[in-house]
């Protein structure tokens, strides 16, 4: 699977679903060289796409393609499967380039992963997980910046009440500011689990069944 913008580096286990999910804190972008789902020439912002947006090397090389069973471009609204779990994609973000979340669905729970965006109204009623991953990079919200701020996540977490909510992918001036302290004093405020992620932490996703 393969999208233009995926920030995320976490892995599930999938014995019995999914039960597993193991998160970095800061994770590297790939290649944001396609715009999956538009049409190039109308883009405006892809000076290296051609007719077809897989025609150059974006997220999966031309190299490594025949090594791969399946390609798929993430589509708003979309829905696929891979093995026993199914993810769909609610909602195109406000972002540089094209961009989506997930909603991951196992046997026993469900995984919302909010993706780099701006905030946006009813950002929160597409993802509504049992366990939330949010990318939240700013430490304060600037106008303009699609980035979701300290604040922003609040806001998404006290609506939705996930049964735990994981805080990810920083900027330096959250770093600074103590990202798990910032958890663990809205886990306070808001009476609901959340934590900040670390490089290599993993989560037993059995914790959190429905």
């Amino acid at each position: 699977l393969t999208g233009s913008h995926c920030h995320m580096n976490i892995h599930f286990g999938t014995i019995g679903g999914i039960n597993r999910c193991e998160i970095p804190h800061r994770q590297r972008s790939y290649r944001h060289i396609i715009k999956p789902g538009d049409e190039p020439e109308k883009s405006g912002k892809n000076k290296n796409s051609g007719t077809n947006p897989l025609d150059n090397d974006p997220v999966i090389l031309k190299h490594f393609r025949n090594h791969v069973e399946n390609i798929e471009v993430l589509k708003e609204n979309g829905e696929y499967n891979v093995g026993n779990i199914s993810f769909s994609t609610p909602i195109k973000h406000i972002h540089g380039v094209e961009t989506y979340g997930l909603n991951i669905h196992g046997k026993n729970n469900s995984i919302s992963i909010i993706t780099d965006t701006q905030y946006f109204k009813g950002l929160e009623s597409h993802y509504r997980g049992d366990v939330l991953i949010l990318n939240v990079v700013l430490l304060e919200g600037k106008k303009g910046t699609p980035h979701l701020s300290v604040e922003d996540a609040k806001k998404i977490i006290s609506v939705n009440k996930p049964r735990l909510s994981v805080l990810t992918h920083f900027g330096m001036t959250l770093i600074r500011a103590k990202p798990w302290e910032i958890a663990e004093n809205f886990s306070e405020k808001l009476g609901v689990k959340i934590i900040a992620a670390r490089d290599g932490m993993e989560i037993d996703l059995d914790d959190y069944k429905k």
